[in-house]
């Protein structure tokens, strides 16, 4: 046992230093018990990080959709600095374009340039007399463009149109001029005016002596033999022209020894791209070559010639019975180029194979207001022909035809 003794003023007194007092025990077990009465403080539990918060896979939809907004962001804000930078940097253009010169000043410059009437030297059977002066209209302004080669400088074309017009023509021309505006100016500056393609139309008839004079040329264009035949000839024109063109008939003449050859050229006369043009329709009077004349026809056929036609009228009268105009005609055929006409009388088959109808009656014909007094057409087209049968023949007229006995054709290919 021990013993205690009580302290005056504390409550509980420390044990006196003793000698090691053996209490009988083990060694080692009051270790053992004082281990007992130690309380015991367990480790914490080791947690470990869940590696796959969000499933297997461990990744975050928001933080993809994130990047993706940032991505957008810095494009969008790219583009707006490019923006920018091309509207007040102006990294294309070192100076503000000026503005379009006014109408007005392009119309002064126009006005007081001196435009030139254009060439119509090209254009047949017209006067050229009287052309200046012309009236400007249209006046425009094109769009400013910078000049490649020199920055700073602009340019605009300024346009208009001249109308130059005579007895015989108007013709429109297009007119630019270039203007300059340079950095340094303050205004446009023009310069030389270009002027385009004239638009020709005609404001009166053809030049009925210019056609006369050239009558060589437009002989050859139809036939070079009749041409050689009237070389340095007399030429009588009668035309009937109006601004849509009409037609005129050449009477040539032409003195060869004790005689005078005589003919008629009938033309159509139109306006195309290069003036008045001048198409030969048949050529009549001539007298026929001896190989051409007509067959005779057999003596039940042969007809009485009929008592002298009246020929007071002024209308042109062209007769194909070698040259006479003793025919009374007993038939009015009034027709134009193209029109279908019926037609009896008899086949006579030329020695050069042309094939000739010889008429019932002596017909009048009124053709493109011209006047024949005839009893021969020459029958053009396919078809079989008997010497001497009786026929009547549909077909087109025209006046092309190459034997003076039958100035008119009719062709029977007219489908």
């Amino acid at each position: 046992m021990i013993e205690s003794r009580s302290v005056p003023g504390n409550a509980f007194a420390s044990p006196s230093p003793t000698a090691n007092i053996s209490t009988g025990e083990v060694p080692g077990r009051r270790a053992q018990t004082d281990a007992m009465q130690m309380p015991i403080v367990a480790a914490p539990p080791i947690m470990a990080a869940n590696r796959y918060p969000n499933g297997p896979q461990g990744k975050k939809p928001g933080s993809k959709l994130l990047v993706i907004g940032i991505i957008l962001c810095v494009i969008a804000l790219l583009a707006l600095a490019a923006i920018l930078f091309v509207v007040f940097a102006k990294p294309f253009s070192s100076v503000d374009a000026p503005e379009p010169p006014k109408v007005s000043d392009v119309e002064t410059v126009f006005k007081d340039s001196k435009i030139e009437p254009p060439d119509l030297n090209g254009y047949m059977y017209i006067k050229t007399d009287g052309l200046s002066n012309p009236e400007l209209s249209d006046f425009k302004t094109g769009n400013v463009t910078e000049d490649a080669a020199a920055k700073g400088t602009f340019n605009c074309n300024g346009e208009a149109k001249a109308a130059f017009q005579n007895d015989f023509v108007n013709a429109i021309v297009p007119l630019t001029v270039k203007m300059t505006h340079a950095s340094e100016s303050t205004s446009w500056v023009p310069g030389g005016i270009d002027e385009g393609a004239p638009d020709v139309s005609p404001t009166g008839p053809a030049d009925v002596e210019a056609m006369q004079g050239n009558i060589q040329n437009i002989l050859k264009g139809y036939d070079q033999e009749i041409a050689n035949q009237f070389v340095n000839c007399e030429v009588k024109p009668e035309a009937s022209l109006n601004t849509q063109g009409g037609t005129v008939v050449f009477n040539l003449s032409k003195a060869n020894g004790d005689e005078v050859k005589t003919c008629a050229v009938n033309a159509d006369v139109t306006w195309g791209d290069n003036g008045w043009n001048v198409k030969v329709t048949g050529v009549t009077g001539l007298e026929p070559p001896a190989e051409e004349a007509p067959a005779e026809p057999a003596p039940e056929e042969t007809q009485e010639p009929a008592p002298p036609a009246d020929t007071s009228n002024n209308d042109q009268v062209s007769s194909n019975n070698s040259g006479s105009t003793e025919l009374r005609p007993t038939m009015l055929l009034e027709c134009w180029t193209g029109d279908l006409v019926r037609v009896p009388g008899t086949i006579q088959v030329q020695p050069n194979g042309s094939v000739l109808l010889r008429t019932d009656d002596v017909i009048r014909v009124v053709f493109n207001n011209m006047t024949y007094i005839t009893t021969y057409f020459e029958i053009m087209g396919s078809g079989s022909f008997v010497n001497g049968q009786h026929v009547i023949v549909d077909g087109a007229i025209s006046a092309t035809g190459s034997n003076p006995i039958a100035p008119l054709v009719i062709n029977l290919n007219y489908a």
